[in-house]
Parts: structure tokens; C-alpha cells; sequence
């Protein structure tokens, strides 16, 4: 979820567009040619996220809110090494290494508030948001408005069964054969270029699958292993495996209720547990690690290292750690307050250089090289 949600203050302005709808729900939108939203800066001066979208009344799974828009969701290496930082209510940044770009409703995007973000093979950008997903080729987006990914099944709120329309787009994962997955509030939906498939909704199952798992709703995290299996967390169905033909659970473990997802280079599959630190697998046997920690976020750089970010509600304060797996050690650890300000990491992304970027709730970016962190504020 490359995202933990309770910790950033969630928004959405779902604005009106009107464009020509196709068949299959797709809507597409020029961007500009001449962006006006690019923010210049001087040469002594680091650029800046500039919040324009101010305080509004809104609607999400959980009921009607009012809140000042912000908080980092996601962040993404392109390609073409942009980083692409989402954001809770502002839309979504793009830093080229000199200014932020900033693309909101008004450029396209289905809605201002976006949680994850994933490049597909073409290099296009998939943006997941609480009214269904956007992609963007670089030049225009083309929109897939939830109502046209669920089809004919229900819109049900996670938390209750009762009808909810506000679907949130929490992860999404491009898979070895191309198909698109995306976890949502609403469960699980499978896109193989033309259609989207619902895999489970409320126990029913809507395809030729079998599977114990009773129910997967709130999907924070999907990931492909080395074998093919995609794996899905649910704070419901704690951890589950697909294989293809059958979705197995993970509750007999333990996992009942979990975040993160990450493969490590060596075949180790980490799961972070909400509230309860993170749990590892190495294909046979689960091991837990850092107990009565709530690990935001996952993530594995070039040398083999495990950087967690971690967040402890007693003390309102986050840390961010450097694991060494092969030899159980923490390399480093470091107090997101002092190092960063605010008091959450909400996501973590790792460059093609081995810098490591961090996103806060206070809607601040962050770029450590391994020996300082520059940072990005917002304003």
C-alpha cells in the first residue's frame, strides 16, 4: 500500500468531469502541453509541493469527513527515474530532480486523493484512487471509474455489508503475464486488457476458483512471487496465496490482519502485521520480528537490506530501520522527528541510485544518500 492509511490524514475532492465515456467505462483526458502547475525554484533553494486544494468536505468508505488535504500515500520510481509522490487530497507530484509537477482533477485524474501508484511494462503510470483507477501514457490519462471495474457487483463497505460506492484503490501489482491487479476496499479485481474480474466479493466467488477464504476485503498489498503466486494481504483474511486455481489463508498462522507485502532477493516473503510488528517467511516456517512495533512500510535496497518504517501509537513517534536479514542486525535506525519532522513514515521508496526516499503524513519528502537527508516540504 506501498501505505498505512490511519496514519495520514485521508481526503478526496471527487470532482465532476465531463468527457466522452466508452463502452468499457474509460474516459480519457488531454493534459497540456505547457503544464502550468510546474513549480520553478531558485538555485539555493530546494523546490517545493505546493498544496493548492485547501480544506473541503468529502466522502470515503468510512462516511462524509472535512479535513485540510495532505499526506504522503506512495512513492514510485519511473523508468526514466521521476519520482512520483501521491498524496491524500494534492494529487499527485512529479519530481524530475530539479521541480515538482503537480497533476490534480484538473489535468485529468479521476480524483485529488490517490493511494498507490504503479509503471506498467509500456512505462505507463497507474494511479489507484478512491474512485477508481487513472492511467497515464504521458500525455493524456484514461480513466477507469469504479463502477466500471466492479461491473454488475455490489459496492460493499469494508468495515460493514452494507451497500458503500466509495471504493478505494489500495494496491496494484502488474503480474508476469501483463494482467493488472488491483486490491481494493471491495476486494480483489483482475484486468487482462479489456475486462475486470471481481476474484472474490463477500464469499462469493465470482470465477471458476476455488478458495477458503471466506471473504478478502481492504487489500493493502499485492506482490508475485519468484514461483508466479500472487499473494494479497487483507485486514480481514490476514494473508493470503494465489496459486492459479486455488486462494489459500494464512490464519492458522497467525496472520488475521496485515499491511505490508515485500519479497526479498532471497526468496524470504515479509509481512507486516498491524500493530504487531512484521512477520517473516522463508517457504516453510514463519518467524516474527520487532513485536508491538506498526510497520507502515517495507522495502529492500541493492545490497539485501530490509528498511521498515515503524510507528508507535503509545508515543506518537515513528522510527525508520536498516535490517540486515542474513545476520539479524540492525544497521542503522534513525527517529523520523529528528530526522525528517513529523511523527509518521508513510512510505518508502528505493531509487535506482540506492538513494532512499521517505514520505510522511505531514506531507514532507525525503531523500537519504546514507549520509544526510535532504528534505522536501510542502506548503
Amino acid at each position: 500500500m506501498e501505505n498505512y492509511f490511519n496514519q495520514i490524514q485521508t481526503s478526496v475532492l471527487i470532482l465532476s468531469l465531463m468527457f466522452f465515456t466508452c463502452c468499457n467505462g474509460q474516459v480519457k483526458t488531454q493534459v497540456p502541453t505547457n503544464n502550468s502547475n510546474e513549480q520553478k525554484t531558485t538555485s539555493n533553494e530546494l523546490p517545493k509541493m505546493i498544496k493548492k486544494q485547501g480544506t473541503y468536505s468529502y466522502m470515503t468508505h468510512t462516511g462524509p469527513h472535512s479535513n485540510t488535504l495532505g499526506g504522503i500515500s506512495t512513492i514510485v520510481e519511473d523508468m526514466k527515474g521521476n519520482i512520483w509522490v501521491a498524496t491524500a487530497g494534492e494529487g499527485v507530484y512529479c519530481y524530475n530532480g530539479k521541480t515538482f509537477i503537480n497533476f490534480t482533477a484538473n489535468d485529468g485524474l479521476i480524483t485529488n486523493d490517490v493511494y498507490s501508484i504503479m509503471e506498467d511494462k509500456e512505462g505507463n503510470l497507474w494511479f489507484g484512487t478512491t474512485n477508481g483507477v487513472s492511467v497515464y501514457n504521458g500525455a493524456s490519462f484514461t480513466n477507469y471509474p469504479f463502477s466500471a471495474i466492479r461491473g454488475n457487483s455490489p459496492a460493499i463497505g469494508f468495515e460493514t455489508n452494507a451497500p458503500n460506492g466509495y471504493t478505494e484503490v489500495w494496491s496494484m501489482l502488474q503480474d508476469n503475464k501483463g494482467k493488472i491487479w488491483l486490491g481494493t476496499t471491495n476486494g480483489v479485481y483482475c484486468y487482462n486488457g479489456t475486462t475486470f474480474t471481481n476474484i472474490l466479493t463477500l464469499g462469493t466467488l465470482t470465477s471458476p476458483l476455488k478458495s477458503d477464504v471466506p471473504s478478502i476485503r481492504a487489500v493493502p498489498a499485492i506482490i508475485e512471487d519468484k514461483e508466479g503466486n500472487i499473494w494479497f494481504t487483507s485486514w480481514f483474511e490476514g494473508l493470503c496465496r494465489f496459486d492459479g486455481r486455488f486462494i489459500s489463508s494464512f490464519k492458522k498462522e497467525g496472520l488475521t490482519n496485515n499491511d505490508e507485502l515485500l519479497q526479498g532477493s532471497n526468496g524470504d516473503i515479509w509481512i507486516g502485521n498491524r500493530g504487531n510488528g512484521v512477520s517473516r517467511y522463508n517457504g516453510k516456517n514463519f518467524e516474527r520480528l520487532f513485536t508491538n512495533m506498526l510497520m507502515t512500510d517495507i522495502k529492500e535496497d541493492g545490497k539485501g537490506n530490509i528498511w521498515f518504517a515503524t510507528f508507535d501509537r503509545k508515543n506518537n513517534s515513528g522510527d525508520i530501520i536498516c535490517y540486515n536479514p542474513s545476520t539479524n542486525e540492525t544497521i542503522s535506525q534513525f527517529a523520523v522527528k529528528e530526522k525528517i519532522g513529523g511523527n509518521s513514515i508513510s512510505s518508502i521508496a528505493i531509487d535506482k541510485t540506492g538513494n532512499v526516499w521517505f514520505g510522511t503524513n505531514k506531507m514532507t519528502l525525503s531523500k537519504y544518500d546514507g549520509k544526510t537527508f535532504t528534505n522536501f516540504l510542502s506548503e
